[in-house]
């Protein structure tokens, strides 16, 4: 069989499988209930779109299909580990419903840590890429309060805690547990959470106040906040056609759409640890500014060397200013 041959039938495969993917993400797309792990999002106007008009929502691309579906793969296999090591661990996926605000969900699973609690509580497995792990994690190394992921610049993540306290509520237990797992290196924590009842309370009023404006069928008027970034209905329902004003150039064609949007994310994607990286090398250097020193398995130096400048007066440089164009470059999801 020549090899072209095979190549067509390995793309087959693959497109097999993509549309296994696709297939799943187009099931169910009628929502009947408040879900915990979107009960975080503070827009009013979303909640309603989403139970009134979900079909509306923006199709999920491949390549977002493909990241979840590492967190599915990992789930199960992570909490038979736990298993393994003598942990109390029940895999549930248990429907959680509330009456009052119709809000439900599916617990990951139960752990019970006896030094805290007699009964079990409620586990949510977290799968994340290595730059959300590790800003996470500094949140909880500083030993900063679960609270701190409710304001987070990456409004995904501040959906963690209301998906978990509504599942302490629901169940009625004190405590919850993440388990963070970092898909990349395999490094994992666990971050136990106490009910914060207030928070949660204000979770089940929002849930009612959705159900008042379903059963009214009332979408409440879009306004703009940190939540539109990436957001569902964005660019199909709230800022349709929204005149982004001159000199915006719009890439519409299939073809860039396909080249472009995936780099964008895989972008976006690397950017944390960008930044991470020129924290930590600053921090780095500056801790050992000038010495030679064995820290664990590594020899750090830092060496003194020359440069020379030239501090030339203003009104000898005066004269030869020229004046140049430079860019400013930035992305915002719409």
């Amino acid at each position: 069989m020549e090899a072209v041959d095979l190549r067509q039938i390995e793309n087959s495969l693959a497109l097999q499988v993509d549309g296994r993917l696709l297939e799943k993400a187009n099931r169910g797309n009628v929502v009947k209930s408040n879900r915990a792990s979107e009960i975080g999002h503070t827009c009013m106007t979303f909640h309603s779109l989403r139970r009134l008009r979900s079909d509306l929502a923006r199709p999920k691309d491949l390549g977002t299909l493909r990241r979840f579906h590492i967190g599915e793969a990992l789930e199960r296999p992570n909490l038979r580990l736990l298993q393994d090591a003598g942990l109390e661990v029940t895999e549930s996926q248990e429907p959680l419903d509330w009456t009052t605000g119709n809000l439900s969900g599916h617990m990951d699973a139960r752990i019970r840590v006896q030094q805290i609690y007699s009964g079990a509580i409620p586990l949510e497995h977290k799968t994340a890429a290595p730059s959300t792990y590790r800003m996470v994690k500094r949140i909880y190394d500083n030993g900063a309060d679960w609270h701190e992921l409710l304001t987070h610049k990456f409004t995904y993540l501040r959906g963690y805690p209301a998906q978990l306290q509504s599942y302490e509520l629901l169940y009625n237990t004190p405590w919850g547990c993440w388990f963070f797992f970092e898909k990349a290196s395999g490094e994992y924590f666990f971050w136990i959470v106490p009910l914060d009842f207030e928070y949660a309370e204000t979770l089940l009023r929002r849930a009612e106040a959705i159900e008042t404006n379903v059963a009214k069928g009332v979408i409440p008027t879009p306004v703009r906040c940190e939540e539109c970034a990436g957001c569902d209905y964005a660019s199909t329902y709230c800022f349709v056609g929204k005149d982004f004003g001159p000199g915006f150039e719009m890439l519409l064609t299939a073809e860039e759409i396909a080249i472009w949007v995936p780099r964008i994310e895989r972008y976006l994607e690397l950017k944390p640890a960008s930044d991470e990286y020129e924290d930590l090398a600053e921090e780095i250097k500056t801790a050992f500014r000038g010495r030679t020193a064995l820290v664990g398995n590594f020899l750090l130096q830092s060496k003194p060397y020359k440069t020379t400048t030239y501090k030339v007066p203003k009104e000898v440089k005066a004269p030869y200013a020229v004046e140049s164009e430079g860019f400013r470059f930035s992305i915002e999801r719409i």
